[in-house]
């Protein structure tokens, strides 16, 4: 029943946190103890995975930016997810329902996973991986490739890996927008519909 607006990280260790509706990852600033040394965070910073759970909209208004070399961002959420900052990480995972945008040209993750259900739409500044993502900051079993019942668009500015099997249900299409890089794969995809573009 956790329940804040606004959420700001500066940390080194797991977060999992879960809110029952509207989130936004922005600043918060702490006036309880002016001489802190670190008194107004602005997005989140982490070396260690990350679980973020809602009942409602997720907007991501700020960087976040996890910098563990091998440490992962977990997005359940049961609303729509927007973004108007960048995300880093070395796993982007996706579970639950809504519209995924993910779509800030200096995303930059290496491995994406989803389990979902609803459009998703997200872009990447480099190489993307399709493949298999942990989180073990809200333990989860792993999620790999893409599980999805509606239209999924991967838009990369680099080579996209299909390492896991991508299946889009429902008569729904997946979209593989990709330039400056080439398109490989190693598992099988399965959709309605294949559009390629770049």
């Amino acid at each position: 029943n956790n329940d804040v607006d606004t959420l700001a990280a500066q940390h080194s260790g797991t977060i999992c946190y879960a809110d029952q509706d509207d989130l936004n990852v922005g600043t918060v600033t702490d006036n309880a103890r002016p001489t802190a040394l670190i008194t107004t965070s602005n997005g989140i910073t982490n070396d260690a995975d990350v679980g973020l759970t809602t009942g409602g909209d997720l907007t991501i208004s700020q960087l976040v930016q996890i910098t563990g070399v091998n440490s992962d961002l977990t997005l359940e959420v049961t609303g729509s997810v927007t973004q108007t900052a960048a995300l880093s990480a070395a796993g982007l995972q996706i579970l639950g329902s809504g519209v995924v945008h993910l779509d800030n040209s200096n995303n930059d993750v290496d491995t994406l996973a989803a389990s979902h259900s609803h459009t998703i739409s997200y872009t990447d500044k480099d190489d993307l991986s399709v493949g298999t993502v942990t989180d073990t900051a809200c333990p989860t079993p792993p999620t790999s490739g893409i599980t999805n019942d509606a239209d999924v668009r991967l838009t990369t500015s680099g080579d996209l890996t299909i390492n896991q099997a991508v299946s889009i249900t429902g008569g729904n299409d997946l979209t593989l927008d990709v330039t400056l890089g080439s398109v490989t794969q190693t598992a099988a995809i399965s959709a309605s519909g294949l559009q390629l573009l770049g």
